[in-house]
C-alpha cells in the first residue's frame, strides 16, 4: 500500500512522506531477516525542498561475503529545489546504522545515528524506544481503549518466547474478525465503508492534492479516555470473554 504521511509542525511548517517496500525474508527456511528497498520521499511544503533517497537493494551475487555486507543496508540521496537536484548536501549511509550529509564546503555531518541494543537479553535485537512502545506500565491498562494493539495477548505470548500460545492466539484473533466482517458486510446492505471512531475523512485539499486524507476526529479519543468510555469500541481481542 502506497499511502502519504503527513505532519504540520506548531509553525506552520508541513512535511510528508511514504513508507518504502519492507521485505520480511526466510520465513519458512533459515534466519530471518527484514529489507527495506526502494525510494523514499521526504517534503517540506512551505519551502519546496524535497529529500530523495533511495534505500539500495544489496547485491546478493558477489564473491565474497564481506562485499556482500558492505552492500547491505545502503542509503544514498540528495535533495532536490521545485524538482531540480542540488549537487549538495549528498546524503549517505544505512538505515540500520547512521545518514550523513556531505555539505557544500566539503564538511560531512551526522544527521542520524542509531542507538545501541540495551545490553542482557533481548529476544529481537530491539531498540529501548521499540520496545517501550508496546510496554505495558503500572496504570496504564485501564486508560487504553479494547482496540489498542498493546493489548494484543498474542504478541505478549510471542514476546515471552511462548511461540505455540502466540500463534493459537493470533489463530484465534485472525478468526474473530473474520467472522465479525462477515456478519458487517452481510448487515450492510448499501455495502458503504466502516467509518472509523477516532478519524475523519478530510476534504481533498492542498497540500496534497486529491490524494485521501485522513485526520484525528476532535472529541473522540482524548475525551472518552478522560471519562473512561469507551463504549463505542468493540472488543477487538476479546478481553471480555
Amino acid at each position: 500500500m502506497n499511502f502519504v504521511l503527513q505532519v504540520t509542525f506548531d509553525d506552520g511548517e508541513v512535511y510528508s512522506w511514504h513508507k518504502v517496500q519492507t521485505t520480511i525474508n526466510n520465513l519458512i527456511v533459515g534466519k530471518i531477516y527484514i529489507q527495506h528497498t526502494g525510494t523514499y520521499t521526504v517534503r517540506n511544503h512551505d519551502t519546496g525542498l524535497t529529500a530523495v533517497l533511495e534505500l539500495v537493494k544489496p547485491k546478493m551475487m558477489t564473491f565474497s561475503l564481506k562485499s556482500r555486507k558492505e552492500s547491505q543496508h545502503l542509503i544514498h540521496g540528495h535533495l532536490e529545489k521545485d524538482g531540480k537536484k542540488l549537487d549538495k548536501p549528498a546524503f549517505h549511509g544505512k538505515w540500520d546504522e547512521a545518514l550523513y550529509a556531505d555539505l557544500a564546503d566539503g564538511s560531512q555531518r551526522l544527521l542520524w545515528q542509531v542507538n545501541p541494543v540495551p545490553a542482557g537479553e533481548n529476544r529481537w535485537g530491539l531498540t529501548v524506544f521499540a520496545m517501550q512502545a508496546n510496554e505495558m506500565t503500572e496504570g496504564l491498562r485501564e486508560k487504553l481503549p479494547p482496540t489498542d494493539s498493546r493489548l494484543r495477548t498474542d504478541l505478549h505470548h510471542l514476546e515471552h518466547g511462548n511461540y505455540d500460545k502466540a500463534n493459537a492466539a493470533k489463530k484465534l484473533l485472525e478468526e474473530r474478525n473474520a467472522s465479525y466482517m462477515a456478519e458487517v458486510r452481510k448487515s450492510r446492505a448499501d455495502k458503504a465503508p466502516i467509518a472509523p471512531h477516532f478519524f475523519e475523512l478530510a476534504a481533498h485539499e492542498a497540500p496534497l492534492g486529491k490524494a485521501l486524507r485522513w485526520r484525528y476526529r476532535k472529541g473522540t479519543y482524548w475525551e472518552d479516555r478522560r471519562r473512561g468510555d469507551w463504549s463505542e469500541c468493540r472488543d477487538l481481542f476479546g478481553l471480555n470473554e
